[in-house]
């Protein structure tokens, strides 16, 4: 596994390959694994001897061409992860290792059959397939003896490395999420040692009658608050008052938070509704797992699957059209979290601002793959200039996303012809919706929900 100093200073060149435009891989080759690929294209025999040298060398050159974007893919993993880790904290930094190691646990139980991962990317499941088939095979002849993984294909190495690294990040990330809340606990058991209480604690003016389920903070001390922990706090605000914040727009719940003087973050207006709602990260942990324990495996889950592997499929082919109009992007075959397509004249790449609308479902049931196709084809059909993407993953990213389906229009006018569109289509099904503008703003691209928590925070600062 990669150790802390190597993703610190270890960046690798993405190797090119020489005239991408002119694959030598055809089409019903494209986007699947070099080796699979080796199996199904047998070696031709021709009686013509020059002719079936000739065949042999495109073969050849055709899954060397396969294999390079494969290397350029994990190099390109390395790099960001890399970068990921540079941006880390020191605290972070230092705990890095110990995220390493329940990683490598997690990989552990995978390979063993007793907690499959998922969300895994095809070559991640192709890798940690053949590693399982090796652990069985080894178990049964030797079931005493520690199982040692020894990768054959040094590609099948790189890939193991990079989920281990993908895995660390994420254990850090939910680490910080904990001791966001225990900063935030700690905060309260100073203020119930010291008696204190604050004239403001509860708004003067409420839409309902107080449930008194929760005490909430004054003021001073909400200002000290950020993120999840001033999401925690802002749910106890919106409980005290019978305002229910699933039921409201993302601008709406950024207004609340700037009222009761809470820096909430981009983090939670991109979450789900239902995220709002939590009043403690032990709260918010239940109903994900909840909520993640009901969707995995399920047929909506499983369709979702097959979509993100057919639309990675279909992003490394050179006709990548699914129907008039409609494309799937280039960039979709190396993403790791969404889908994208372009319709009609797509985006213009070189604007300084991006008009978006985006939209989530009531019962993500209803947006099953078919369905979303068929708006992509509705939305070409009204003319609509711009770019739409969708989440990869059902069960690890659509339940906790505010916006499940995003457009981003040529113009202003497209983004609001998509929403138009997609509230005709969707009807009683559309929950959120919304209109946004991306920007560049010092020379960084900055979203929708990063500019609104940046105004939020701003607000809050300045409040007295």
């Amino acid at each position: 596994m990669h150790d802390s100093q190597t993703l610190e200073n270890g960046r690798e060149d993405v190797p090119e390959l020489k005239n991408p435009r002119e694959s030598l891989v055809p089409m019903k080759y494209r986007g699947m694994p070099s080796e699979i690929v080796e199996e199904l294209w047998r070696d031709p025999i021709y009686i013509d001897a020059e002719k079936n040298a000739v065949a042999v060398d495109r073969r050849t050159k055709a899954i060397d061409e396969i294999k390079r974007g494969e290397v350029s893919r994990e190099v390109q993993k390395e790099n960001e992860l890399a970068g990921a880790y540079s941006v880390l904290s020191a605290e972070q930094k230092l705990e890095f290792p110990q995220m390493q190691k329940e990683a490598a646990q997690a990989l552990g139980d995978h390979i063993q059959g007793q907690n499959d991962l998922v969300g895994l990317l095809p070559e991640e499941f192709l890798v940690l397939d053949k590693i399982r088939a090796e652990y069985v095979a080894f178990k049964n002849m030797n079931p005493d003896k520690p199982f040692v993984v020894d990768f054959e294909k040094q590609l099948d190495k790189k890939v193991y490395y990079n989920l281990a690294q993908r895995l660390a990040f994420k254990a850090s990330d939910d680490r910080k999420m904990n001791s966001d809340q225990e900063k935030a606990d700690g905060i309260r058991n100073r203020l119930e040692l010291l008696g204190q209480k604050d004239a403001d604690a509860v708004p003067s003016e409420k839409l309902g009658a107080p449930t008194d389920v929760h005490e909430v903070l004054g003021i001073e001390e909400r200002k000290k608050l950020s993120g999840w922990s001033a999401s925690y706090e802002l749910a106890k605000i919106a409980e005290s008052q019978n305002i229910d914040l699933a039921a409201i727009s993302r601008e709406d719940y950024a207004k609340f938070a700037i009222d009761n003087s809470l820096a909430i973050d981009d983090d939670q207006l991109r979450g789900a509704t239902w995220e709002r709602m939590a009043t403690s990260l032990e709260e918010l942990s239940g109903e994900i797992k909840r909520r993640k324990k009901e969707m995995n495996g399920s047929e909506a889950d499983k369709a979702f699957n097959r979509f993100e592997y057919d639309m990675k499929s279909k992003a490394a082919e050179k006709d990548r059209f699914i129907s008039d109009g409609v494309r799937v992007r280039q960039g979709t075959k190396d993403s790791n979290s969404w889908i994208f397509f372009g319709i009609n004249e797509s985006t213009d790449d070189e604007s300084m601002e991006t008009y978006k609308a985006y939209i989530s479902v009531k019962d993500i049931h209803t947006l099953t793959p078919e369905k979303f196709v068929d708006f992509l084809k509705v939305l070409s059909g009204e003319g609509y200039d711009g770019d739409v993407k969708i989440f990869q993953d059902l069960a690890n990213q659509a339940i906790f996303l505010n916006d499940q389906v995003v457009m981003h229009g040529r113009s202003k006018a497209d983004a609001e012809l998509a929403l138009r569109v997609a509230e005709s289509f969707f009807g009683a099904d559309l929950d959120q919706k919304g209109y946004g503008k991306d920007e560049i703003i010092d020379g960084e691209n900055r979203s929708y929900s990063q500019i609104l928590a940046t105004k939020i925070k701003d607000a809050v600062d300045a409040s007295k």
